[in-house]
């Protein structure tokens, strides 16, 4: 069974750069591969199946034994179809730890009310431990809103999180793209006490959650691009202080990066 994605659930995404800088490890024994992926079912960790647009849909793992895997997707207005290629890039959370998959000889049926995807189990699977930044969930009592100017127009978005890694956003925003690489320059974010600070932003994941109350949205990510560490100090400076303010548990945040 799918568990609903909470506000702040974002598919993880191994960079190119990861690999290179050595931060990325390969397991490929099938034990270990089984051992993972059961670890996944049992914490009904949602698995991400990624498109090249940015954009995924949400799976749960059924079952996995040595020889292949199933999950299971809940129907939704835009059918779920396999790729052209017949290859599937997957990724999860387990614990704050990001993997990466490719699902081979898959197939789909679809009856009561959701699809079943079923694949051979993974050859390898790549697994990295992202760094942490301290995430603070806004709340009515701690609104905030950045700012964009895109042609003659401003637009103002209403957060749902901030940290040093960058900002979430929830629910669309008409005349905005939201698209997996948009980049906008000087994004203003109005923080209190005239502390604003000016920050360009890459969008890197925008996909459809749904959530406690059972209402469907969509959930956008995006991170800070080459923040100045003045700015960075600002905004370490205005988290801290919301968390003993609100008596907030903050938690680590995914790096979007």
């Amino acid at each position: 069974m799918l568990r609903p994605v909470s506000d702040i659930d974002s598919p993880p995404r191994i960079t190119e750069s990861a690999r290179q800088n050595g931060q990325v490890t390969r397991i490929h024994q099938p034990s270990d591969v089984v051992r993972l992926l059961m670890e996944v079912q049992e914490l009904e960790e949602p698995v991400y199946l990624l498109r090249d647009d940015g954009t995924c849909t949400l799976s749960a793992l059924r079952c996995v034994d040595d020889q292949h895997l199933e999950l299971t997707i809940p129907d939704a207005a835009q059918p779920y179809q396999l790729p052209a290629s017949g290859i599937v890039e997957a990724s999860c959370w387990l614990q704050r730890i990001s993997l990466s998959f490719k699902l081979a000889q898959c197939t789909l049926d679809h009856g009561d009310g959701m699809y079943l995807l079923t694949a051979h189990l993974p050859s390898e699977v790549f697994r990295l431990q992202r760094r942490d930044f301290f995430r603070f969930s806004l709340t009515p009592a701690f609104p905030l809103s950045c700012f964009l100017h895109i042609g003659d127009d401003d637009y103002e978005i209403s957060l749902i999180d901030l940290s040093l890694g960058g900002i979430g956003i929830l629910g669309y925003v008409p005349g905005v793209c939201l698209d997996a690489g948009t980049i906008y320059q000087r994004v203003r974010i109005e923080l209190p006490d005239n502390a604003g600070i000016v920050a360009d932003i890459e969008i890197r994941n925008s996909y459809e959650v749904t959530l406690k109350n059972g209402i469907r949205t969509i959930r956008t990510g995006a991170r800070f691009i080459n923040l100045p560490g003045t700015t960075q100090s600002v905004l370490q400076r205005y988290i801290n202080r919301m968390a003993r303010e609100d008596g907030h548990t903050l938690r680590h945040a995914r790096d979007q990066s």
